[in-house]
């Protein structure tokens, strides 16, 4: 089984800390970064050559979970600067996983819309077998 390089966009430390436990009993997380809100994450992936020289074949991530509601810059704000860096940046390779505790239909179908999405994921999963196991159909999507 391969270990993937994991962004996690979240203002919620405690959300970051359990996912990222989760995660680990997973088996395919590999290097694990995090940035507290979607301006964070973009200043994070807009870093583009630097942490390639500093993370190699860790960058850019290949999964990132997102949650939509944080301040600053929520997840659809997110959304819409990564489809317009993913232009002139290589990030055909990430996959980003909503991961939210919102279960309102207009905010999955939303963000269900941007092709970078491949799923949407309800905050905490039930056991790291059931988040694998949504993170594999997700990359096979």
């Amino acid at each position: 089984m391969s270990e993937y390089s994991i962004l996690i966009i979240d203002d919620e430390m405690t959300d970051r800390y359990i996912l990222r436990r989760l995660l680990g009993e997973t088996g395919i997380a590999g290097s694990i970064s995090e940035a507290e809100n979607g301006r964070e994450g973009i200043e994070y992936l807009s870093n583009y050559e630097e942490n390639r020289k500093q993370l190699g074949e860790d960058f850019p991530p290949r999964l990132i979970f997102l949650d939509i509601n944080m301040p600053v810059s929520n997840g659809f704000d997110f959304l819409d600067k990564f489809a317009d860096l993913a232009k002139v940046l290589d990030f055909s390779n990430s996959t980003v996983l909503m991961y939210s505790t919102s279960q309102r239909e207009d905010e999955v179908a939303r963000a269900l819309s941007y092709d970078s999405v491949k799923c949407f994921i309800i905050k905490i999963p039930d056991s790291a077998e059931k988040l694998k196991a949504q993170i594999l159909e997700a990359m096979a999507s």
